[in-house]
């Protein structure tokens, strides 16, 4: 048997916030809905423990509670936003009757009244036009507006405490900022506590009041931010720490949590180095081979060029520009970074550039292919795409193996079964996986590992470039340091050429030799990475920087 959560004991105070980061796995969600007693209808279950609720000068153990006196509880005392509002909401239904439903649940409201409560609710966190948003289906919001409607159906009764599992994941910056800003007004307006699941450091410090670090099923570590940031006791905690994407200096690689403790095959644990700085340190970039190595990629004529690209979408009420007039150039070596909201035209442009969508307009160059000779069936191999979500770009029913060879069967690269099965292990080795995962699904395969394979999956088309689209913002910070450390090896081994699109600033700062500014389908602003993240010029880069959690802790 599987213990997901073992022997964890915590409180939360009267409007505080709490926040509890870890990796995935580590036991986050499975606490949070033992709280409100939802473990039931998973596979799994409370063994031993209470979970108190202390309301009204009483105390009531929630674990001796039957399903219909739980059902009072959840909604009316303790609410929760999960993480993903698409697949929390009905398709089927409009949001305002979603959320009209919560309040007739919990408040005893009916008909006008309910309808007027759901509308009042969705002014509050903050969409326009209520009317019309309650009428609006999943599908027709922002990823942004539909996380408001969560909040908005989880407040309607006025809990006492609200988890929020996740809430802010694969939300572009100015988005989450608008959210956590949102979260932060209810709290103070209703006196609720809130317990923060997240696994973004700096996001949780931000607004927190104490942080909970949890691994393995157990919380490992508690205190202020002060305390957790700033002298962090466990291995773990200082690898989380570590982790994120530097401040203000460069480095090769990021650290990881295996550069400050070794794990042993009963799951106890070896520390290395209790010392962040020194970690940092052996990572640093040479400032002097940095710029002689800029000086060389910028020296050669750029490997991909577009020029006057668009691409719109049409629809019953006209015309919508999602790339208006685009030109880029990339060199050979290079990673340039695309930033910008949701919308703004990024992931419709990577599209354009691979194939996967047609221009209106413009063209797109390769070095290897100036007149624009190759099809999009040729440009596919010369250009590779990493998606946002590993899960859905691989075929479920189809082992790892049989996947990465199809490329190759498509593509006639060569001539039989066996040196095509050799390839692919090759492969799977450059990228960190063994021989025997060939013959496993995707689904025995952890998120990170999932990336690996579709790293592994561009590489053997021997791309001239590859776009990375949003490739690690879905993954826990310690598993998004390998997997870009990863992307960096590759980078230096094959002098790759990657156009890196992510809502992370400090990831693609990390990453990039140069950034784009992407809005309404046009760049308002490019520059080298360090310049334009330390002296923006344009307002709308200036609103995404200040849109980034501050940095807590030395380094």
């Amino acid at each position: 048997m599987l213990s997901a959560v073992n022997n964890i004991s915590f409180d939360i105070g009267q409007r505080e916030i709490v926040g509890l980061v870890g990796e995935s796995g580590s036991g986050k969600s499975v606490t949070a809905l033992s709280l409100m007693q939802l473990t039931r209808f998973v596979p799994g279950h409370l063994q031993t423990g209470e979970v108190r609720l202390h309301a009204d000068g009483m105390s009531f153990d929630l674990m001796k509670y039957n399903e219909r006196n739980l059902q009072e509880v959840r909604g009316r005392e303790i609410s929760m936003i999960f993480q993903e509002p698409m697949t929390s909401l009905n398709p089927a239904l409009p949001v305002g009757e979603q959320i009209e439903e919560a309040v007739r649940k919990h408040t005893g409201l009916v008909r006008r009244a309910a309808w007027e409560k759901a509308k009042e609710l969705i002014e509050q966190v903050g969409i326009a036009d209520a009317e019309m948003a309650y009428r609006k289906f999943p599908h027709q919001l922002s990823g942004g507006q539909r996380q408001r409607i969560l909040i908005a159906a989880a407040i309607a009764s006025n809990p006492r405490l609200l988890i929020a599992d996740e809430p802010t994941t694969a939300l572009d910056v100015s988005v989450q900022k608008r959210i956590v800003d949102l979260l932060l007004r209810i709290q103070k307006e209703r006196d609720m506590s809130i317990l923060f699941i997240s696994h973004d450091l700096d996001l949780v410090a931000s607004f927190a009041d104490r942080i909970m670090v949890m691994y393995a099923g157990k919380i490992i570590e508690s205190g202020t931010i002060e305390e957790i940031f700033n002298n962090p006791r466990h291995p773990y905690t200082k690898g989380l720490i570590a982790c994120r994407p530097p401040d203000k200096k460069r480095y090769y690689f990021l650290p990881t949590i295996n550069d400050f403790m070794r794990i042993s095959m009963d799951g106890s644990h070896e520390e290395l180095t209790d010392d962040i700085a020194e970690v940092y340190r052996e990572l640093e970039i040479d400032s002097i081979d940095y710029q002689m190595r800029k000086k060389r990629i910028y020296r050669e004529s750029p490997i991909l060029t577009t020029h006057a690209l668009s691409k719109a979408y049409r629809s019953k009420r006209g015309a919508v520009a999602a790339v208006n007039d685009v030109g880029i150039k990339l060199y050979k070596g290079e990673t340039l970074g695309i930033v910008g909201e949701s919308g703004s035209g990024k992931t419709t442009l990577a599209k354009c550039l691979v194939g996967l969508e047609i221009a209106d307009k413009g063209k797109v160059a390769l070095r290897s292919d100036p007149e624009q000779r190759a099809n999009r069936f040729q440009r596919a191999r010369q250009i590779q795409y990493i998606f946002q979500d590993p899960y859905s770009s691989l075929n479920p029913r189809l082992t790892i193996g049989i996947q990465l060879m199809e490329p190759l069967i498509v593509h006639g690269i060569f001539d039989s079964d066996e040196e095509r099965r050799s390839r692919v292990n090759e492969m799977l080795h450059q990228v960190g996986l063994k021989t025997y995962h060939f013959n496993k699904l995707p689904s025995e395969f952890s998120g990170g590992q999932r990336q690996r394979i579709c790293i592994a999956r561009a590489l053997l088309m021997e791309p001239e470039v590859i776009i990375c689209d949003e490739s690690v913002s879905a993954l826990d910070r310690s598993v998004q340091a390998q997997v870009l450390n990863l992307l960096n090896e590759l980078k230096y081994e094959f002098d790759l050429s990657y156009i890196f699109i992510s809502h992370d600033l400090s990831v693609v700062r990390f990453m990039s030799d140069r950034i784009m500014v992407m809005k309404e389908g046009r760049f308002v602003e490019e520059g080298e990475a360090d310049d334009l993240f330390f002296n923006p010029k344009h307002n709308y880069t200036k609103e995404l920087l200040s849109s980034v959690p501050k940095r807590v802790g030395a380094i």
